[in-house]
């Protein structure tokens, strides 16, 4: 321990060393002395004179214990800002200092909500159900991350083109979120409508009445223009009405079961001799062949006469395109029939 008394009490060759300065005194006012004179501990005595008016310097001028006390001339008016976002919920309660002092660091009122920092005059307008930037409405347009709706006259749930607002929520004039509405006074037309056969562009594609709208007619490949076409589950062509046709596939009826001759179609009602190009005689497409006569004829005999009483084949019925006796007269005969007959040929379909 250190004692001012002259000496060298730790014997290291040097007096009262290392006792500490003395300061009495507050701001501008302080003095300091040295801690020892001469084995003296001397008195210190504060610089009053230098004391004055206290200014907005850092400084404590008027020697009161205290820098750049509230009113100091030159101070600002600060107010409460207990959120930190620069605005105060008050334009009354402030005070003059001569920097801000937290909460009353705000130059500013305004603020609807000093509890939140992200609420204030100026800020960003969310969709959040608050009154982010203090002006007394809430979620308005155009709020930062609010969607685009539009207006849906035809209450269709798609919206028209050019008609957006972006909103926080769906308004009357502006009710859907989702375009795509090419006729906004027909709830048959928007994009995800169905393509219907009735003369409008249903799902907005920028075609009318195109391929396989919904009530087509499957046209089908019609080679020997029959007007009867090749059913089939995979090659057709489902067109609407008044739109053109692709070339090749022109018939409406199926069931054509030899499209090289257009003699052979279904509901055929002619009979053919000769084997079609398909090398059949099933000529109205019922899968069989089905003879023009397929019947006997016989003679009936009454007293000395005898007559055709059922037209047909005189012996064996020929098969379809085969050549056969026709039964054309019948003759008495001393007690028989006698038979007239000429050839004919045996058709089918």
């Amino acid at each position: 321990m250190w004692v001012c008394d002259g000496l060298d009490n730790d014997c290291d060759g040097q007096t009262d060393e290392e006792l500490p300065e003395v300061s009495c005194g507050q701001g501008v006012c302080m003095v300091t002395t040295p801690g020892c004179i001469d084995g003296q501990v001397p008195t210190c005595t504060p610089n009053d004179g230098a004391a004055g008016l206290e200014t907005c310097n850092g400084l404590d001028d008027d020697c009161n214990g205290t820098i750049d006390d509230p009113n100091t001339p030159g101070c600002n008016s600060y107010l409460p800002d207990h959120d930190g976002d620069g605005y105060s919920a008050t334009s009354v309660d402030y005070k003059c200092l001569c920097a801000p002092v937290a909460p009353y660091t705000a130059i500013v009122g305004g603020d609807c909500d000093d509890d939140d920092a992200l609420a204030h005059p100026g800020a960003d307008e969310r969709c959040n159900g608050k009154d982010d930037n203090c002006n007394d409405a809430t979620d308005e347009a155009p709020a930062l991350d609010c969607v685009e709706h539009y207006a849906d006259s035809d209450e269709d749930g798609h919206g028209a083109e050019g008609t957006g607002a972006c909103l926080c929520a769906p308004d009357a004039d502006h009710p859907v979120d989702v375009l795509g509405d090419c006729d906004d006074d027909d709830d048959t037309v928007h994009e995800d409508a169905v393509e219907t056969c009735d003369g409008k562009d249903n799902n907005c594609d920028g075609f009318t009445d195109e391929e396989d709208a919904e009530g087509c007619t499957k046209y089908y490949v019609d080679n020997d223009k029959d007007t009867y076409g090749v059913t089939s589950e995979t090659d057709f062509h489902c067109i609407c009405a008044g739109q053109p046709k692709i070339e090749g596939y022109t018939a409406s009826r199926g069931g054509d079961c030899c499209d090289q001759d257009a003699d052979v179609r279904p509901n055929q009602t002619t009979y053919f001799s000769i084997r079609s190009k398909c090398n059949s005689f099933d000529y109205d497409c019922n899968n069989f062949a089905s003879k023009q006569d397929p019947d006997g004829g016989t003679c009936k005999m009454e007293l000395v006469t005898c007559n055709v009483s059922k037209a047909g084949w005189s012996g064996a019925i020929p098969n379809c395109g085969e050549t056969g006796d026709w039964l054309t007269d019948c003759s008495y005969n001393f007690g028989v029939c006698d038979r007239t007959t000429q050839r004919r040929d045996q058709k089918c379909r």
